[in-house]
């Protein structure tokens, strides 16, 4: 029997062999390092300059989004700005050129108006003078033509006729000129060519004058009324004149 190769126990079985670890040694560099390390895993340290990492990471970030947004911003501000710019810069040239059309337009009324109030005012200038030579002399020609005896019927009729015609004239510048009177001056006017026709009419009635007594009455009324209406027709234009 050959011998065990390995040694054995008092029951017989094979005894275990055991090598001692050697111990291990280090630099003392990194014998240092590691103790360092080992702090700062047993100080938090770690964690603390990954936070510390982290945080100038996410300002450098956040200040990154930051500046992008307000460029973004200031930018939309801008892009603003300028449409209400545009906006208001049109609605300021409408708004010119309402009042321009406005001005034009009330200019163009006003002279629509003074000419209006030109015309009204030469027309009104017109028909008192055409009333003034129309009833100027109807006092002496109604008492004239009550007074004459003519020679012939032919005569009478001619001169009659002229007559007629001279009231019917009168009367026409009468209605001419009411609207640019007032209402007791167009009575004043219509109340001398009443009186003065109704005369002519009465004398129509007689073959010869008319009678001395009829005569003294027309004529004392007639005159005076003649004069009053001449005065007035005088100051109305004397008035117009003076403004011109």
């Amino acid at each position: 029997m050959k011998p065990s190769a390995f040694a054995l126990d008092e029951e017989g079985a094979p005894k275990k062999s055991y090598t001692p670890l050697l111990p291990v040694s280090f630099p003392q560099e990194a014998n240092m390092d590691w103790d360092f390390f080992r702090a700062a895993l047993a100080g938090g340290g770690v964690t603390a300059v990954l936070l510390s990492i982290a945080g100038v990471l996410g300002r450098s970030q956040l200040s990154h989004w930051l500046n992008k947004d307000i460029e973004r911003i200031k930018a939309q501000f801008q892009r603003d700005i300028q449409i209400d710019k545009a906006a208001f810069e049109r609605e300021l040239e409408a708004y010119k050129v309402s009042l321009i059309a406005e001005a034009e337009r009330a200019k163009a009324i006003q002279s629509i108006k003074t000419a209006g109030a030109l015309r009204m005012i030469d027309r009104k200038y017109e028909v008192l003078n055409e009333v003034c030579k129309a009833v100027r002399e109807y006092a002496s020609t109604g008492v004239a033509f009550c007074t004459l005896v003519f020679a012939s019927g032919d005569a009478f009729v001619r001169r009659q006729s002229w007559v007629s015609e001279y009231l019917q004239a009168g009367g026409d510048a009468i209605e001419a000129v009411a609207p640019f009177i007032t209402h007791d001056e167009y009575g004043q006017l219509l109340d001398l060519h009443v009186k003065v026709t109704a005369a002519i009419n009465d004398r129509n009635s007689f073959d010869v004058a008319l009678p001395q007594p009829r005569l003294d009455a027309f004529r004392a009324e007639i005159v005076q009324l003649q004069a009053d209406v001449n005065n007035l027709l005088q100051d109305k234009i004397t008035a117009m004149m003076e403004m011109a």
